[in-house]
């Protein structure tokens, strides 16, 4: 999934099932900045306001405001890997 970026950001983002990519120069050149390990799977890549972006996974959700460099972990479904996140969104303010 290619994530469009927003307005004023100075990244694009690409996902596969377990990783995300960034690009800080149009796409000439691509960085692994998340990866999930084992089964996880990653479900949505949502971009928010400037240089924040979410990540929501089997692991739960995560955020990043550092343009793909450090992640932090902002949920984590209840009861472990029994249940997973199934949607998430971002109100627009």
């Amino acid at each position: 999934m290619l994530v469009e970026k927003p307005e004023g950001a100075e990244w694009l983002a690409l996902a596969s099932r377990s990783s995300v990519y960034f690009t800080r120069d149009g796409g000439v050149h691509w960085e692994r900045v998340f990866h999930l390990g084992g089964r996880e799977q990653l479900i949505r890549l949502i971009p928010g306001k400037e240089r924040r972006c979410y990540l929501v996974s089997t692991q739960g959700v995560f955020v990043n405001d550092t343009r793909g460099r450090q992640w932090e972990r902002i949920f984590s479904p209840p009861g472990g890997e029994k249940h997973s996140v199934l949607s998430f969104s971002v109100h627009p303010r």
